[in-house]
This record gives structure tokens, C-alpha cells and sequence, in this order.
């Protein structure tokens, strides 16, 4: 069967290597981007909401935006890189059937690739962004083709990139469920199933993640007025683009221009 889904690095935040005491205790809730956690020594505890994983030299955490954890450390050597950028589609990791924890201690290729992209990051030479979007990318790809060796691909997870893809590209469209189902080749009561239990979402609910990302880099990029955006994002009226947008950031769109503004 033909793979439909692709991933896009987005903006990167913070590349950055930590050393951290025995009485470090780090607390996430509701994390605001994708990102690794990679341990270059020591160890610690991971504690997720349905899991709680040891850490030590080579472990890999794979973590989702929204994601609620703790990363506890159990020695004075506790060190890791640290990793957060933006990730498309939503749920990326997911999609593309990562766990949220790998031990790559195998794979020493992979170990060098973090130090090479935290000495990229670091060094802050001509189009260092873009290298270490490269080298994100290129990581993404090493992992997700050495767990696709280690694992049969779920098959009903695989069955709905095409839906997934489809929302990516035209978000700006009315969408049926049933549409989807059928891009999908499901039955449209066993495809709704699957996506809510694979994407923690309704595919509709999921497509309006995907228009209001999109909204948040319109509204900041200055080159359109709300009322353009709006159309641009399929809406019927300005309207009811504000009352969606204040839905799910709790801010108008306005609100939001002036309080991106204010912090950057």
C-alpha cells in the first residue's frame, strides 16, 4: 500500500544540552511543542500518563505537543539534550507510529547525530536553522525506519494517512467524515473509531487543530487582516473564525496579535 502522510519541521525553539543534580524533578503539563529528550549520561525516571520508564546513557523520549509529564533525575550526572519545535501534521509522532521511548544505544550513527545537531545549533554559523531542520529531519527518518524494522506497522493506522494527509492539504474545505472514510476505504462508523482512538481526536476536531495552527502563523505574520485569514482558512465570515479561534486558545485573534507581540 502507498504511505500518503509527510511531516514538516516548523519553527525550532531550544536545542540545548543540561546537566542536572539528583534533586531535579522537571514537571510538563500540556507541552507546547514536539521535541527529544535524549540522555547523554546519568539516570532518571520518566513518568508519562500511562507509563513510567528508567532512563539512562542513550534512552530517547519521543514527546508530543500536549503532553503532560515528569522527568525526575536519580544522580549528581543526570545529563541530557533537550529538544522543542514544531512538528505537521499534529500528532506527527503518532502518525508515523514513534514510541514515545527507544533505547538507540544500538544505533551509535543516531548517538552522534544528536551531539552533531546540538554543535550545529550551538555554533550559530550561516543558515544554522536550516542545518538543524536537516538534521532533524534526517533523524525523524533514521528512527521511524529503524522502529518499522522492529515492529509490524499497525495496519489500521496505516489505513487512515490518507484521511490524514487529505485534512493537511484541505483544511480550507467543508469535510465530511464520511469523505474521509471513504478516501480511507472504511466504513464510516469503524473509521471514526479508529481516528479518535490513533489521534486522541474526531477528524473534525482535528482538522480545526490544523486550521488554527495555521491561523496562529497568519496572524503573526502581519501580511493579512483578520478578515483575509479567515477566507483564507474556509470560514464562512470572520465571525465565526474569532468565536473557533477564542474556542481553542481561549484569545481572540486580536488578542492573541497583541500578546505575541508583547512577548517577543
Amino acid at each position: 500500500m502507498k504511505n500518503y502522510y509527510d511531516i514538516n519541521i516548523g519553527e525550532i525553539s531550544v536545542v540545548v544540552k543540561k546537566n542536572e543534580t539528583s534533586e531535579f524533578v522537571f514537571k510538563c503539563e500540556n507541552r507546547s511543542n514536539d521535541g527529544f529528550v535524549f540522555v547523554t549520561g546519568g539516570k532518571g525516571i520518566f513518568e508519562g500518563r500511562k507509563e513510567k520508564i528508567g532512563l539512562q546513557k542513550n534512552s530517547l523520549l519521543i514527546i508530543s505537543k500536549g503532553e503532560n509529564y515528569t522527568i525526575s533525575a536519580l544522580d549528581d550526572d543526570f545529563e541530557y539534550i533537550t529538544t522543542a519545535f514544531d512538528i505537521i501534521p499534529i500528532n506527527a509522532f503518532n502518525t508515523i507510529g514513534l514510541p514515545i521511548f527507544m533505547d538507540i544505544n544500538p544505533h551509535r550513527y543516531l548517538v552522534n547525530q544528536f551531539e552533531w545537531m546540538l554543535k550545529i545549533w550551538n555554533e550559530r554559523s550561516a543558515l544554522y536553522v536550516l542545518k538543524t531542520k536537516i538534521q532533524l529531519e534526517q533523524i525523524i527518518i533514521d528512527l521511524f525506519n529503524i522502529n518499522s524494522k522492529s515492529r509490524d506497522y499497525l495496519s489500521d493506522e496505516n489505513r487512515l494517512l490518507p484521511a490524514i494527509d487529505y485534512i493537511n492539504r484541505f483544511y480550507d474545505r467543508d469535510i465530511s467524515s464520511k469523505e474521509l472514510a471513504g478516501i480511507c476505504k472504511l466504513s464510516v462508523s469503524h473509521f471514526r473509531r479508529v481516528f479518535k482512538e490513533k489521534m486522541n481526536l474526531t477528524p473534525l476536531k482535528y482538522r480545526e487543530t490544523v486550521r488554527i495552527y495555521w491561523a496562529k502563523k497568519l496572524l503573526i505574520s502581519d501580511l493579512f487582516t483578520v478578515s483575509e485569514i479567515a477566507l483564507k482558512l474556509g470560514y464562512y465570515d470572520v465571525y465565526h473564525f474569532s468565536k473557533d479561534f477564542k474556542k481553542y486558545t481561549n484569545m481572540s485573534p486580536k488578542e492573541y496579535i497583541r500578546n505575541y507581540r508583547t512577548n517577543h
